[in-house]
């Protein structure tokens, strides 16, 4: 079985090699997050038919995370669903922008740049996330969250399930404890 050092030094040769244009370590790449995107995808509130096309999202941002990592930042994992995170949720804005009628348009809170921390922070990231998705959740934990990874903040999420703000934080608190938990675990 592979340890963690192992696993990050494979995925940074990987990523090198993708860097110099070889195909076979982009599928190989992939193939480490496909379960990673999948799970991301299936965070969102989007309705099933629109699955493929956040995945698709995912993977076209994984490539891009490839082509831009500076190993002098995070490790390539975080950098790397940060940014498919990220493409996730301006795909998510623009769907429900383009359904409810309205013109979509990048406000400065928006994500628009793929490399920096946008809605959801790398260290947050690194604790929500692992190759299982969202393992060891409750429902409305995994609820919550999921509004969280989909751009709303912790006043909109209360609102919405008509919960307390700090209910929502707490919920917040304990989903990512769990991760932490199963990602150290």
């Amino acid at each position: 079985m592979q340890t963690n050092h192992e696993h990050n030094k494979n995925i940074n040769s990987l990523v090198l090699a993708v860097k110099n244009n070889d195909t076979a370590s982009f599928l190989e790449l992939l193939d480490c997050f496909k379960h990673t995107i999948s799970a991301l995808a299936h965070s969102f509130s989007l309705p099933s038919s629109e699955h493929e096309d956040l995945c698709q999202e995912g993977r076209m941002a994984l490539y891009r995370a490839a082509m831009s990592y500076d190993e002098k930042s995070a490790q390539f994992s975080t950098y790397a669903i940060t940014c498919m995170t990220n493409a996730m949720i301006t795909f998510s804005k623009k769907y429900k922008a383009q359904n409810m009628g309205k013109a979509y348009d990048v406000s400065p809170e928006d994500v628009t740049d793929e490399s920096s921390e946008g809605v959801i922070s790398s260290v947050e990231l690194d604790e929500l996330l692992s190759r299982d998705g969202f393992a060891g959740l409750s429902e409305y934990e995994r609820r919550v969250m999921s509004m969280r990874l989909s751009g709303y903040k912790v006043g909109e999420i209360a609102k919405k399930l008509e919960k307390k703000p700090k209910s929502v934080e707490n919920t917040l608190f304990r989903a990512r404890q769990k991760l932490k938990k199963h990602i150290d675990g």
